[in-house]
């Protein structure tokens, strides 16, 4: 689940960015509630966000290590990044990906 419509209701589909997801989405962070109102948040399972675009509060740490993107943590107590580079290579193409040595 990434996106909703205005009312609140899931939208279960759409897997684009925010930048190119169809009108009226909007991303689940971006649509104001008690919780994110109220409570810090860490998510994953983003990874086209890149970690980036959040609301202040709202931590996504999925950076796409799978796919060759750094592996992202988060210090909870000053909310400090660090990333640990991945060892496996980007997509080479046809979808085949290159372990790094």
């Amino acid at each position: 689940m990434r996106y909703c419509f205005p009312n609140g209701q899931l939208d279960m589909y759409c897997k684009d960015t925010p930048e190119s997801a169809p009108a009226p989405l909007k991303p689940w962070f971006a649509i104001s509630g008690p919780v994110t109102d109220e409570y810090s948040v860490i998510f994953g399972h983003w990874a086209s966000l890149e970690g980036k675009g959040t609301p202040e509060g709202i931590y996504g740490l999925d950076t796409g290590c799978c796919w060759g993107g750094g592996l992202t943590c988060l210090r909870w107590e000053d909310k400090k990044y660090f990333v640990q580079p991945s060892n496996r290579k980007p997509d080479v193409g046809d979808g085949e990906t290159a372990i790094a040595s």
